[in-house]
Protein backbone atom coordinates (compact mmCIF):
# COMPACT_ATOMS: atom_id res chain seq x y z
CA UNK A 1 0.00 0.00 0.00
CA UNK A 2 2.52 2.02 0.90
CA UNK A 3 4.27 1.52 -2.95
CA UNK A 4 0.79 2.81 -4.48
CA UNK A 5 0.49 6.04 -2.27
CA UNK A 6 4.37 6.72 -3.72
CA UNK A 7 3.38 5.82 -7.22
CA UNK A 8 0.45 7.97 -7.10
CA UNK A 9 1.91 10.83 -5.38
CA UNK A 10 4.06 11.12 -8.53
CA UNK A 11 1.32 11.81 -10.71
CA UNK A 12 0.24 14.43 -8.90
CA UNK A 13 -0.12 18.19 -10.78
CA UNK A 14 3.04 20.18 -10.05
CA UNK A 15 4.84 17.75 -7.98
CA UNK A 16 7.42 18.64 -9.98
CA UNK A 17 8.09 22.23 -9.77
CA UNK A 18 8.56 24.10 -6.03
CA UNK A 19 5.83 25.80 -4.23
CA UNK A 20 4.28 28.94 -6.32
CA UNK A 21 6.37 28.33 -9.02
CA UNK A 22 3.57 26.52 -11.04
CA UNK A 23 1.63 29.69 -11.81
CA UNK A 24 4.62 31.51 -13.30
CA UNK A 25 3.27 33.27 -16.58
CA UNK A 26 6.56 34.46 -18.68
CA UNK A 27 4.36 36.16 -21.24
CA UNK A 28 3.21 38.70 -18.60
CA UNK A 29 6.48 38.53 -15.99
CA UNK A 30 8.73 38.80 -18.85
CA UNK A 31 11.56 36.26 -20.41
CA UNK A 32 14.16 36.84 -17.52
CA UNK A 33 11.58 35.53 -15.14
CA UNK A 34 11.15 32.45 -17.52
CA UNK A 35 14.85 31.42 -17.79
CA UNK A 36 15.00 31.66 -13.37
CA UNK A 37 11.85 30.12 -13.14
CA UNK A 38 13.44 27.64 -15.73
CA UNK A 39 16.51 27.35 -13.78
CA UNK A 40 15.18 27.33 -10.26
CA UNK A 41 12.70 24.24 -11.41
CA UNK A 42 15.87 22.47 -12.69
CA UNK A 43 17.60 23.06 -9.45
CA UNK A 44 14.90 22.33 -7.34
CA UNK A 45 14.69 18.75 -9.05
CA UNK A 46 17.93 17.75 -8.51
CA UNK A 47 18.42 18.85 -4.76
CA UNK A 48 14.68 17.14 -4.17
CA UNK A 49 15.97 13.75 -6.42
CA UNK A 50 12.94 14.34 -8.50
CA UNK A 51 15.27 14.82 -11.98
CA UNK A 52 15.83 10.85 -11.38
CA UNK A 53 13.53 8.02 -12.84
CA UNK A 54 10.45 7.41 -10.78
CA UNK A 55 10.60 3.81 -9.92
CA UNK A 56 13.17 0.69 -11.01
CA UNK A 57 12.39 0.30 -14.36
CA UNK A 58 10.39 1.83 -16.65
CA UNK A 59 8.73 1.04 -19.98
CA UNK A 60 9.35 3.55 -23.08
CA UNK A 61 9.10 4.10 -26.56
CA UNK A 62 12.13 2.25 -28.71
CA UNK A 63 13.48 5.24 -30.03
CA UNK A 64 13.77 6.63 -26.25
CA UNK A 65 16.05 3.44 -25.72
CA UNK A 66 17.95 3.91 -28.58
CA UNK A 67 19.23 7.14 -28.21
CA UNK A 68 19.98 7.68 -24.99
CA UNK A 69 21.85 4.12 -25.56
CA UNK A 70 23.95 5.65 -27.99
CA UNK A 71 24.28 8.66 -26.06
CA UNK A 72 24.66 7.45 -22.57
CA UNK A 73 26.66 9.53 -21.17
CA UNK A 74 23.65 12.35 -21.10
CA UNK A 75 24.25 14.50 -17.94
CA UNK A 76 21.67 15.41 -15.70
CA UNK A 77 20.63 18.95 -17.59
CA UNK A 78 20.41 17.22 -20.82
CA UNK A 79 18.05 13.96 -19.89
CA UNK A 80 14.61 15.61 -19.29
CA UNK A 81 14.67 17.51 -22.64
CA UNK A 82 16.34 14.71 -24.26
CA UNK A 83 13.54 12.27 -23.34
CA UNK A 84 10.79 14.50 -24.19
CA UNK A 85 12.54 15.33 -27.28
CA UNK A 86 12.69 12.09 -28.35
CA UNK A 87 9.52 11.44 -28.33
CA UNK A 88 8.27 14.32 -30.12
CA UNK A 89 10.82 14.09 -33.38
CA UNK A 90 12.51 12.12 -35.32
CA UNK A 91 15.74 10.39 -33.59
CA UNK A 92 18.55 10.69 -36.17
CA UNK A 93 17.69 14.46 -36.18
CA UNK A 94 17.52 14.76 -32.17
CA UNK A 95 21.01 12.65 -32.19
CA UNK A 96 22.71 15.40 -34.48
CA UNK A 97 21.20 18.16 -32.22
CA UNK A 98 22.68 16.57 -29.45
CA UNK A 99 25.98 16.18 -30.90
CA UNK A 100 26.06 19.88 -31.60
CA UNK A 101 24.73 21.02 -28.51
CA UNK A 102 27.81 18.97 -26.83
CA UNK A 103 30.56 20.62 -28.72
CA UNK A 104 28.63 24.02 -28.13
CA UNK A 105 29.17 23.20 -24.68
CA UNK A 106 32.12 22.67 -24.51
CA UNK A 107 33.00 26.36 -25.93
CA UNK A 108 31.87 27.93 -22.92
CA UNK A 109 35.01 29.97 -22.62
CA UNK A 110 34.24 31.01 -25.63
CA UNK A 111 30.71 32.16 -24.98
CA UNK A 112 30.55 32.89 -21.61
CA UNK A 113 28.55 30.79 -18.98
CA UNK A 114 25.63 32.66 -19.22
CA UNK A 115 24.70 32.23 -22.63
CA UNK A 116 24.72 28.77 -21.46
CA UNK A 117 22.77 29.26 -18.85
CA UNK A 118 20.31 31.08 -20.83
CA UNK A 119 20.32 28.35 -23.37
CA UNK A 120 19.44 25.47 -20.87
CA UNK A 121 16.84 27.25 -19.36
CA UNK A 122 15.31 27.63 -22.88
CA UNK A 123 15.37 23.98 -23.93
CA UNK A 124 14.06 23.25 -20.04
CA UNK A 125 10.80 25.22 -20.73
CA UNK A 126 10.32 24.25 -24.35
CA UNK A 127 10.61 20.46 -23.60
CA UNK A 128 8.39 21.27 -20.25
CA UNK A 129 5.46 23.10 -22.81
CA UNK A 130 1.91 22.21 -22.44
CA UNK A 131 0.83 24.22 -24.98
CA UNK A 132 1.40 25.22 -28.48
CA UNK A 133 2.14 28.83 -27.22
CA UNK A 134 4.37 28.08 -24.51
CA UNK A 135 6.30 25.63 -26.91
CA UNK A 136 6.90 28.58 -29.41
CA UNK A 137 7.71 30.84 -26.99
CA UNK A 138 10.13 29.15 -25.54
CA UNK A 139 11.74 27.88 -29.28
CA UNK A 140 11.84 31.61 -30.15
CA UNK A 141 13.77 32.41 -26.72
CA UNK A 142 16.43 29.66 -27.54
CA UNK A 143 16.73 30.82 -31.01
CA UNK A 144 17.50 34.29 -30.02
CA UNK A 145 19.94 33.63 -27.70
CA UNK A 146 21.84 31.40 -29.84
CA UNK A 147 21.56 34.66 -32.28
CA UNK A 148 22.79 36.76 -29.35
CA UNK A 149 25.76 34.79 -28.56
CA UNK A 150 27.03 34.18 -32.45
CA UNK A 151 25.88 37.79 -33.57
CA UNK A 152 29.57 38.75 -33.25
CA UNK A 153 31.22 36.46 -34.39
CA UNK A 154 30.09 33.51 -35.81
CA UNK A 155 31.36 29.85 -35.10
CA UNK A 156 31.14 26.54 -36.91
CA UNK A 157 30.19 24.61 -33.89
CA UNK A 158 26.93 27.68 -33.28
CA UNK A 159 26.14 27.18 -37.03
CA UNK A 160 25.74 23.43 -36.68
CA UNK A 161 23.34 23.99 -33.57
CA UNK A 162 21.16 26.34 -35.45
CA UNK A 163 21.13 24.18 -38.10
CA UNK A 164 20.69 20.79 -36.41
CA UNK A 165 18.20 22.61 -33.96
CA UNK A 166 15.78 23.78 -37.12
CA UNK A 167 16.30 20.59 -38.47
CA UNK A 168 14.61 18.50 -35.49
CA UNK A 169 11.90 20.66 -34.93
CA UNK A 170 10.98 20.40 -38.53
CA UNK A 171 10.86 16.84 -38.22
CA UNK A 172 8.40 13.95 -36.97
CA UNK A 173 8.66 11.07 -34.74
CA UNK A 174 8.21 8.00 -36.49
CA UNK A 175 5.40 5.53 -35.66
CA UNK A 176 7.74 2.74 -35.47
CA UNK A 177 9.76 4.32 -32.28
CA UNK A 178 6.75 4.66 -30.53
CA UNK A 179 6.98 0.52 -29.81
CA UNK A 180 7.49 -0.20 -26.08
CA UNK A 181 10.73 -1.05 -24.79
CA UNK A 182 11.85 -2.23 -20.94
CA UNK A 183 14.78 0.11 -19.27
CA UNK A 184 16.42 -1.03 -15.78
CA UNK A 185 17.48 1.97 -13.85
CA UNK A 186 17.69 -0.19 -10.23
CA UNK A 187 19.12 1.75 -7.04
CA UNK A 188 19.28 4.90 -9.29
CA UNK A 189 15.47 6.18 -8.86
CA UNK A 190 13.19 7.71 -6.73
CA UNK A 191 11.23 5.32 -5.42
CA UNK A 192 15.01 3.71 -4.79
CA UNK A 193 15.86 6.28 -2.07
CA UNK A 194 12.44 7.38 -0.94
CA UNK A 195 11.86 3.15 0.66
CA UNK A 196 15.23 4.03 1.78
CA UNK A 197 14.48 6.66 3.72
CA UNK A 198 11.43 4.91 5.05
CA UNK A 199 13.13 2.37 6.52
CA UNK A 200 15.33 4.17 8.60
CA UNK A 201 12.51 7.03 9.04
CA UNK A 202 13.45 9.74 7.09
CA UNK A 203 10.33 10.76 5.29
CA UNK A 204 11.21 13.74 3.33
CA UNK A 205 11.40 17.53 3.54
CA UNK A 206 8.78 19.87 3.48
CA UNK A 207 8.32 22.16 0.53
CA UNK A 208 6.88 24.48 2.50
CA UNK A 209 9.37 25.39 5.41
CA UNK A 210 12.18 22.73 4.41
CA UNK A 211 12.00 20.93 8.01
CA UNK A 212 12.06 16.95 8.01
CA UNK A 213 8.73 15.42 7.77
CA UNK A 214 9.10 13.45 10.60
CA UNK A 215 9.87 16.63 12.79
CA UNK A 216 6.32 17.93 11.58
CA UNK A 217 4.80 14.96 12.43
CA UNK A 218 5.68 14.29 15.61
CA UNK A 219 5.34 17.54 16.90
CA UNK A 220 1.61 17.30 16.04
CA UNK A 221 1.03 14.20 17.27
CA UNK A 222 1.94 15.80 20.83
CA UNK A 223 -0.98 17.87 20.55
CA UNK A 224 -3.03 15.25 19.27
CA UNK A 225 -2.30 12.44 21.18
CA UNK A 226 -3.44 14.10 24.50
CA UNK A 227 -6.58 14.86 23.17
CA UNK A 228 -7.80 11.83 20.98
CA UNK A 229 -7.15 9.90 24.40
CA UNK A 230 -8.53 11.97 26.98
CA UNK A 231 -11.76 12.05 24.42
CA UNK A 232 -11.92 8.46 24.29
CA UNK A 233 -11.53 7.86 27.68
CA UNK A 234 -14.34 10.03 28.51
CA UNK A 235 -16.41 9.07 25.65
CA UNK A 236 -15.55 5.29 26.80
CA UNK A 237 -16.37 6.16 30.79
CA UNK A 238 -19.72 8.02 29.92
CA UNK A 239 -21.04 5.83 27.61
CA UNK A 240 -20.77 2.58 30.06
CA UNK A 241 -22.50 4.43 32.11
CA UNK A 242 -25.09 5.34 30.01
CA UNK A 243 -25.65 2.29 28.61
CA UNK A 244 -25.46 0.44 32.01
CA UNK A 245 -28.02 2.72 32.64
CA UNK A 246 -30.64 2.46 29.85
CA UNK A 247 -30.43 -1.48 30.73
CA UNK A 248 -31.07 -1.02 34.71
CA UNK A 249 -34.13 0.88 33.26
CA UNK A 250 -35.03 0.62 29.81
CA UNK A 251 -38.89 0.97 30.40
CA UNK A 252 -39.02 4.63 32.60
CA UNK A 253 -39.59 8.06 31.21
CA UNK A 254 -35.82 9.46 31.59
CA UNK A 255 -34.44 6.07 29.59
CA UNK A 256 -36.25 6.93 26.81
CA UNK A 257 -35.32 10.41 27.07
CA UNK A 258 -31.64 9.89 27.25
CA UNK A 259 -32.11 7.91 24.18
CA UNK A 260 -33.76 10.13 22.62
CA UNK A 261 -30.91 13.22 23.75
CA UNK A 262 -28.28 10.55 22.07
CA UNK A 263 -30.09 10.14 18.67
CA UNK A 264 -30.39 13.57 18.64
CA UNK A 265 -26.45 13.91 19.35
CA UNK A 266 -26.13 11.41 16.83
CA UNK A 267 -27.69 13.24 14.41
CA UNK A 268 -25.85 16.51 14.59
CA UNK A 269 -23.34 16.78 12.05
CA UNK A 270 -19.75 17.43 14.07
CA UNK A 271 -18.43 20.84 13.02
CA UNK A 272 -21.80 22.45 14.50
CA UNK A 273 -21.48 20.24 17.86
CA UNK A 274 -17.65 21.29 18.18
CA UNK A 275 -18.87 25.08 17.01
CA UNK A 276 -21.95 24.75 19.47
CA UNK A 277 -19.81 24.15 22.26
CA UNK A 278 -17.16 26.39 21.58
CA UNK A 279 -19.43 29.53 21.43
CA UNK A 280 -21.56 27.70 24.73
CA UNK A 281 -18.20 27.71 26.42
CA UNK A 282 -17.46 31.38 25.45
CA UNK A 283 -21.02 33.20 25.68
CA UNK A 284 -20.84 31.28 29.51
CA UNK A 285 -18.10 33.61 30.24
CA UNK A 286 -15.12 31.04 29.34
CA UNK A 287 -11.87 32.04 28.17
CA UNK A 288 -9.61 30.32 25.26
CA UNK A 289 -5.86 29.45 26.61
CA UNK A 290 -3.28 29.69 23.90
CA UNK A 291 -1.95 25.96 22.73
CA UNK A 292 0.61 27.04 21.81
CA UNK A 293 3.39 26.36 25.14
CA UNK A 294 6.79 26.86 26.27
CA UNK A 295 9.13 23.90 25.21
CA UNK A 296 10.06 23.06 28.89
CA UNK A 297 6.19 22.83 29.68
CA UNK A 298 4.61 18.60 29.47
CA UNK A 299 1.41 18.79 27.42
CA UNK A 300 0.16 15.73 29.35
CA UNK A 301 1.02 17.91 32.61
CA UNK A 302 -0.98 21.04 31.53
CA UNK A 303 -3.90 19.35 30.00
CA UNK A 304 -6.66 20.08 32.68
CA UNK A 305 -4.88 23.84 32.62
CA UNK A 306 -5.66 24.49 29.70
CA UNK A 307 -9.34 25.57 28.09
CA UNK A 308 -8.40 24.60 24.72
CA UNK A 309 -6.97 21.17 25.02
CA UNK A 310 -9.62 20.16 27.84
CA UNK A 311 -12.59 21.82 25.43
CA UNK A 312 -11.51 19.86 22.83
CA UNK A 313 -11.24 16.51 24.42
CA UNK A 314 -14.82 17.33 25.04
CA UNK A 315 -15.83 17.81 21.91
CA UNK A 316 -14.16 14.37 20.91
CA UNK A 317 -15.94 12.87 23.55
CA UNK A 318 -19.32 14.06 22.48
CA UNK A 319 -18.82 13.06 19.00
CA UNK A 320 -18.40 9.50 20.09
CA UNK A 321 -20.86 8.43 22.61
CA UNK A 322 -23.62 8.53 20.64
CA UNK A 323 -22.02 5.60 18.56
CA UNK A 324 -20.82 3.96 21.94
CA UNK A 325 -23.51 4.11 24.09
CA UNK A 326 -26.29 3.07 21.80
CA UNK A 327 -23.69 0.08 21.03
CA UNK A 328 -23.31 -1.06 24.97
CA UNK A 329 -26.93 -0.61 25.55
CA UNK A 330 -28.14 -2.74 22.44
CA UNK A 331 -25.33 -5.60 23.31
CA UNK A 332 -26.57 -5.60 27.05
CA UNK A 333 -30.12 -5.74 26.02
CA UNK A 334 -29.62 -8.82 23.80
CA UNK A 335 -27.33 -10.79 26.81
CA UNK A 336 -30.49 -9.76 29.49
CA UNK A 337 -32.57 -11.98 27.50
CA UNK A 338 -30.70 -14.82 27.39
CA UNK A 339 -30.99 -18.10 29.83
CA UNK A 340 -28.27 -17.84 31.57
CA UNK A 341 -28.80 -14.59 33.02
CA UNK A 342 -32.35 -15.23 33.43
CA UNK A 343 -31.10 -18.06 35.61
CA UNK A 344 -28.43 -15.25 37.54
CA UNK A 345 -31.62 -13.13 37.91
CA UNK A 346 -33.65 -16.16 39.24
CA UNK A 347 -30.74 -16.60 42.00
CA UNK A 348 -31.36 -13.11 43.22
CA UNK A 349 -27.94 -11.68 41.99
CA UNK A 350 -28.01 -7.65 41.98
CA UNK A 351 -28.41 -6.27 38.53
CA UNK A 352 -25.54 -4.28 38.57
CA UNK A 353 -23.42 -7.39 39.68
CA UNK A 354 -25.08 -9.03 36.44
CA UNK A 355 -23.95 -6.62 34.19
CA UNK A 356 -20.87 -6.05 35.07
CA UNK A 357 -19.83 -9.38 35.95
CA UNK A 358 -21.46 -11.94 33.35
CA UNK A 359 -23.03 -9.99 30.78
CA UNK A 360 -20.19 -7.30 29.88
CA UNK A 361 -17.63 -9.86 29.27
CA UNK A 362 -20.61 -11.57 26.66
CA UNK A 363 -21.24 -8.04 25.20
CA UNK A 364 -18.00 -6.99 24.67
CA UNK A 365 -17.35 -8.86 21.32
CA UNK A 366 -19.56 -6.27 19.23
CA UNK A 367 -18.32 -3.05 21.12
CA UNK A 368 -14.68 -3.88 20.55
CA UNK A 369 -15.81 -4.33 17.05
CA UNK A 370 -17.46 -0.92 16.73
CA UNK A 371 -14.88 0.61 19.01
CA UNK A 372 -11.94 0.05 16.18
CA UNK A 373 -14.09 1.35 13.96
CA UNK A 374 -14.40 4.79 16.07
CA UNK A 375 -10.88 4.82 16.87
CA UNK A 376 -9.89 4.24 13.02
CA UNK A 377 -12.33 7.39 12.18
CA UNK A 378 -11.44 9.62 14.85
CA UNK A 379 -9.32 11.63 12.73
CA UNK A 380 -12.35 12.63 11.05
CA UNK A 381 -13.18 14.82 14.62
CA UNK A 382 -9.64 15.87 15.25
CA UNK A 383 -9.61 17.30 12.29
CA UNK A 384 -12.69 19.33 12.95
CA UNK A 385 -11.74 20.07 16.21
CA UNK A 386 -8.09 21.03 15.44
CA UNK A 387 -9.22 23.26 12.75
CA UNK A 388 -12.25 25.03 15.33
CA UNK A 389 -9.92 25.42 18.43
CA UNK A 390 -7.09 26.64 15.95
CA UNK A 391 -4.48 23.29 17.70
CA UNK A 392 -1.71 22.20 15.50
CA UNK A 393 -2.30 18.61 15.13
CA UNK A 394 -2.65 16.00 13.20
CA UNK A 395 -5.39 17.24 11.37
CA UNK A 396 -4.27 20.62 10.97
CA UNK A 397 -0.91 19.60 9.69
CA UNK A 398 -2.98 17.04 6.88
CA UNK A 399 -5.56 20.12 6.32
CA UNK A 400 -2.54 22.62 5.68
CA UNK A 401 -0.14 20.48 3.41
CA UNK A 402 -3.18 19.66 1.12
CA UNK A 403 -3.65 23.70 1.10
CA UNK A 404 -0.33 24.32 0.47
CA UNK A 405 0.40 21.56 -1.96
CA UNK A 406 3.38 20.50 0.57
CA UNK A 407 3.12 16.60 -1.12
CA UNK A 408 5.92 15.07 1.13
CA UNK A 409 4.01 15.95 4.35
CA UNK A 410 0.84 14.54 2.96
CA UNK A 411 2.20 11.22 1.50
CA UNK A 412 3.67 11.41 5.26
CA UNK A 413 0.66 11.87 7.03
CA UNK A 414 -0.99 9.67 4.67
CA UNK A 415 1.38 6.64 5.55
CA UNK A 416 1.04 7.47 9.67
CA UNK A 417 -2.62 7.12 9.19
CA UNK A 418 -2.57 4.22 7.36
CA UNK A 419 -0.05 2.44 9.59
CA UNK A 420 -2.36 3.82 12.68
CA UNK A 421 -5.36 1.74 10.93
CA UNK A 422 -3.01 -1.34 10.45
CA UNK A 423 -1.94 -1.29 14.12
CA UNK A 424 -5.43 -0.65 15.28
CA UNK A 425 -6.93 -3.60 13.03
CA UNK A 426 -4.28 -6.17 15.08
CA UNK A 427 -5.26 -4.67 17.88
CA UNK A 428 -9.18 -5.50 17.46
CA UNK A 429 -7.97 -8.86 16.72
CA UNK A 430 -5.95 -9.14 19.83
CA UNK A 431 -8.60 -7.85 22.13
CA UNK A 432 -11.16 -10.29 20.37
CA UNK A 433 -9.11 -13.36 20.95
CA UNK A 434 -8.31 -12.01 24.62
CA UNK A 435 -12.40 -11.50 25.27
CA UNK A 436 -13.25 -14.93 24.07
CA UNK A 437 -10.87 -18.13 23.65
CA UNK A 438 -12.66 -19.47 20.63
CA UNK A 439 -11.85 -16.84 18.50
CA UNK A 440 -7.90 -17.77 19.35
Amino acid sequence: MATVIFLLSRIIPNIYTPAGMTEADTTIYGTTNGDVRAKVIQEYRQRMGLDLPVFYFTISPTAVGTVLNQYSKETLEEQPWLSQYIKWYNKETVGEFLKSWREWNSTEKTFGKEALLQARAALLGHSESQSSESKKFYGLRFEHVLAKTGHKQPYPSLRNLKNSWSKMVASKAAFSGLIPVFHWHGANSQYHRWLTGLLIGNLGTSVKDFRPVQEKLTEALKTTIPISFFGLFLAGFLSYATGVLLTLYAESFGSKFLKAVLYLLDSIPAFLLTLVLFAAFVLAGGTLSSPVMAASESLWASFFTNSTLLLAGVSIALILIPHLSIQIYQSFSQEMSKPYLLTAKAKGVNKIKMINRHAWPNALMPVITLLSEVVIGLLAGVLIVEITFSLPGIGSLLTHSVLNRDYPVLIGVTLFLLAFRTVVVWLTDVAHSWADPRVR
